[in-house]
């Protein structure tokens, strides 16, 4: 393996650790610093060998090269969000976006970007990074660390069903019983109801799930 290919993956290796430290931590500033290290890291990278480029002969410096990068399945109610996210990234990483193809209702949304190599493994890194911690971010989880009340609260306000947060908060009940889900729902939503005094907040009977998850986006 040529030494620059060797080079730019342990720069790599360090991004990534970098930024999985900083999804990790329960810290905003350091999540924020780790992430700028990581950005500083590849940019200093990037610099170094655009230099280094400079020096060879014309046909012996880098050439552009074509990667495409997965963005998300072509009917994923969000796609224009993520569609947009890489369109931000890639202008970051100095990287174009040449096309976009969507392989039919049940396919795959594509990005055909152009850039230097060290430019696109950086924007695919930062990209899944980024979309995998949204995909998990727009459906909250149970925290164990919350009462049962505010976590009801927390499902509704995403615009969970009622049948969903039963299923979510009593999975000891069957998916087939229904008396027993009508039951669990009643206390649920009562749940929900105590929680919304708590904070002085208005219930609401009906919430969409698109617009909480566009709100994250």
């Amino acid at each position: 393996m040529p030494e620059s290919s060797i080079q730019f993956n342990k720069i790599l290796d360090k991004v990534r650790k970098l930024i999985a430290k900083s999804e990790s931590t329960d810290s905003p500033e350091e999540g924020d610093a780790l992430r700028a290290h990581a950005e500083k890291l590849m940019l200093e990278y990037a610099i170094e060998q655009a230099m280094l480029d400079e020096t060879r002969p014309a046909e012996q410096r880098i050439k552009p090269e074509q990667l495409n990068i997965y963005i998300c399945p072509s009917n994923h109610k969000l796609a224009q969000y993520f569609i947009r996210l890489m369109a931000t990234l890639a202008s970051h990483c100095r990287v174009e976006v040449i096309n976009l193809n969507m392989y039919g209702k049940f396919g795959n949304t594509v990005a055909f970007c152009v850039g230097y190599a060290s430019d696109l493994r950086y924007l695919e890194l930062l990209y899944t990074t980024l979309f995998l911690h949204m995909s998990g971010e727009i459906e909250p989880k149970v925290d164990a660390d919350k009462s049962f009340d505010e976590n009801v609260h927390m499902l509704h306000a995403a615009g969970i069903s009622w049948r969903r947060i039963v299923h979510i908060m009593c999975p000891e009940i069957s998916k087939f019983d229904d008396h027993e889900i009508r039951k669990a729902g009643g206390r649920c939503k009562t749940a929900y109801r105590r929680w919304c005094k708590e904070i002085d907040e208005e219930p609401r009977v009906i919430v969409s799930p698109i617009g909480y998850q566009r709100n994250f986006c």
